[in-house]
């Protein structure tokens, strides 16, 4: 799932990006770039059909790895597809970007739907209707995510338009400008934020639970515990896996879910738990701290394009030839653009990620339920998912140590209180560097613009 998600971040990066490259850097004519990506795209094709039937003759180990290479292979096209051959030029009607956006989006879920249609067909010996539809599933679970992108898109093309909004943005005072962003990009932030819960229960197929006396009890631990919420369902895309989830941010958009193996095969105390941990990512803001986290990644990205396009200069790349050159600092430049979003999605946005659900684990404590019905519940996921107790994850800890914290948490108390600090104090540390780095780059970005 968080691979999905990253890879997702990875595009709409590059898809960012695109649109800043100068139109003399390409060789081809629009028509002729926009051609060239198409053969590419069905070689490609072809290239993921055969890979799916040499995977089915493959070890599992193997099998594993057949998602990851296959959206690693989609990214590598959509590099080629813009930066190399400039395709994206016969979508773009002057600076107006959404169109070749949609278009680049539509290329990448239809590469990844028809991947995943022939890997469950080929490699998993389902039905074609079953691999169809886990196809079909796996689309919808990305979707939703690309609407905070679409709406930024969209809307600050509507503004290019206006002769006003080019004069100000071209105007001299950088620091009113920048205000302005931000004001208009936390507001955007805010639509979205509204928006996606209702559009991920859609997507996500989510269904009312049927069962009223559980659903009775979730409610009144629910008001034990002051959560306002707009539903809890059940998560029909996830029914093969053991898991629960929260979305939204505010109340009237605000969903937990809850897997039907998981309310089948669990105990309703387990259950209880399950809520109770969720509930947890709520009281502690996780859910809205998460979008700065990714803020940051977008900034240490930014600060890398900046000193990196400054040493790339240095090496005389351009003396290859002058188009060459150009394609060849802005591949190199993406290449590391997205080596630095992987290392940070895995470092940074990893560390908070483990804290937070550490800490969502740690709220069982401000409830009546005893914890070690969540040990329970945790103990049991790691046997209906194969004995995983012990498998690494980066950004949850693995099920074992969640284990053996809750029980030091039991032994010793202030572990608790002690856990509650360490995340403010990271917190704080985030932010400061967050505000002074933003602070940074924007004077950078002004002096060398200057």
């Amino acid at each position: 799932m968080f691979a999905n998600l990253f890879f997702m971040l990875l595009v709409l990066a590059l898809l960012n990006y695109v649109p800043d490259l100068q139109p003399q850097m390409w060789g081809t004519t629009p028509q002729e770039g926009f051609e060239w990506g198409l053969l590419l795209y069905l070689f490609l094709i072809l290239i993921l059909y055969l890979q799916a039937r040499w995977w089915s003759q493959s070890n599992q180990r193997l099998r594993n790895a057949y998602s990851l290479l296959v959206q690693v292979e989609l990214l590598v096209f959509l590099s080629i597809y813009h930066i190399g051959l400039g395709a994206q030029r016969v979508w773009m009607i002057g600076s107006f970007t959404t169109p070749f956006t949609l278009f680049a989006l539509m290329l990448y879920l239809g590469g990844l739907g028809w991947a995943h249609y022939w890997q469950h067909l080929l490699v998993f010996r389902h039905s074609a209707k079953h691999a169809w539809k886990q196809a079909v599933n796996q689309l919808l679970f990305i979707v939703p995510f690309c609407l905070p992108f679409l709406i930024f898109s969209f809307v600050f093309d509507i503004l290019g338009q206006f002769p006003a909004w080019y004069r100000f943005m071209h105007a001299s005072n950088t620091l009113l400008q920048g205000v302005l962003l931000v004001g208009i990009s936390l507001t955007l932030l805010t639509i979205a934020i509204g928006i996606m819960p209702p559009l991920m229960i859609r997507c996500w197929q989510c269904q009312p639970i049927q069962n009223k006396d559980l659903m009775e009890h979730l409610e009144k631990v629910c008001e034990s515990l002051r959560f306002k919420h707009a539903g809890i369902y059940m998560w029909m895309i996830m029914k093969h896996h053991f898991t629960a989830g929260i979305i939204g941010i505010f109340p009237f958009t605000r969903y937990i879910m809850f897997t039907p193996p998981l309310l089948a095969r669990f105990q309703k105390e387990e259950i209880e738990a399950i809520l109770v941990h969720e509930i947890g990512h709520n009281r502690y803001r996780h859910l809205l701290i998460y979008p700065f986290i990714l803020m940051g990644m977008l900034l240490a990205g930014a600060a890398g394009l900046l000193f990196l396009n400054r040493y790339l200069i240095t090496l005389n790349l351009m003396d290859i030839s002058e188009k060459s050159g150009e394609i060849l600092v802005t591949a190199l430049l993406f290449g590391c653009y997205a080596l630095l979003l992987a290392l940070y999605f895995r470092l940074i946005f990893g560390f908070f990620s483990r804290l937070f659900e550490r800490q969502a684990d740690l709220h069982i404590f401000e409830h009546t339920l005893p914890p070690s019905y969540l040990i329970q519940a945790l103990d049991r996921i790691g046997i209906v998912t194969g004995n995983s107790h012990n498998h690494p994850s980066w950004h949850h800890f693995s099920i074992q140590q969640r284990i053996q914290f809750l029980e030091a948490a039991i032994a010793n108390p202030q572990l608790v209180r002690q856990h509650h600090r360490r995340v403010k104090k990271w917190l704080w540390l985030y932010f400061i560097a967050l505000i002074a780095g933003s602070g940074a780059l924007f004077y950078l970005s002004s002096f060398q613009a200057a």
